[in-house]
């Protein structure tokens, strides 16, 4: 059977060397008996190689340097839980706007609200990623804020409604972010 660590730090394909080696000393491999494909291996060991390897170290390159990665929620939260898989020390950046447009059967908040570490506040009409003012449009803040007093969230947030201030100019920018200050409260 071959087998990879992807916390070990030797490359993947090391990996499979040996486990190939290992395995043709075992008397498991016969002469001229064909191997799986790349893609097989990938299908049946259920990685990306290229991706596991990437992700993993820029966790341990994180973690040896005292730097907090946090990843955000985007289209596909199976690809979310693969990374933060792979990066235990990682936490979780939740972008509310992303969940109610681009994640309407997919909520990713109740898998990583343990490792909550950010948020992006921003509002749509659930079927764009607007970015606009929050309370403007569509998204339930009710429910964020329940969730967010739940798990006692304390950390950072960022108001990203930066397409509500594209209808401002230099002479009354300052007017837009007042009114971006207002929602945040």
């Amino acid at each position: 059977m071959i087998t990879v660590d992807m916390r070990d730090r030797k490359p993947i394909y090391e990996q499979l060397i040996d486990n190939i080696r290992t395995l043709a000393v075992q008397g498991y491999l016969q002469p001229d008996e064909h191997l799986p494909s790349v893609r097989q291996l990938a299908a049946e060991l259920a990685i990306n190689p290229i991706a596991r390897q990437r992700y993993t170290a820029l966790g341990d390159y994180a973690r040896e340097k005292g730097v907090t990665i946090a990843f955000e929620n985007l289209k596909y939260t199976k690809n979310l839980e693969f990374i933060m898989s792979l990066v235990p020390n990682a936490k979780f950046c939740w972008d509310c706007g992303h969940e109610y447009s681009r994640l309407a059967d997919q909520k990713p908040m109740p898998l990583f609200r343990d490792r909550l570490a950010a948020l992006h506040i921003h509002d749509n009409d659930r079927w764009h990623d607007n970015h606009q003012i929050p309370f403007s449009m569509n998204i339930d803040f009710g429910a964020i804020v329940k969730t967010l007093k739940e798990i006692n969230y304390q950390g950072y947030f960022t108001l990203e409604a930066y397409a509500f201030l594209r209808d401002y100019n230099t002479d009354n920018i300052f007017d837009g972010v007042l009114k971006l200050k207002e929602s945040a409260k």
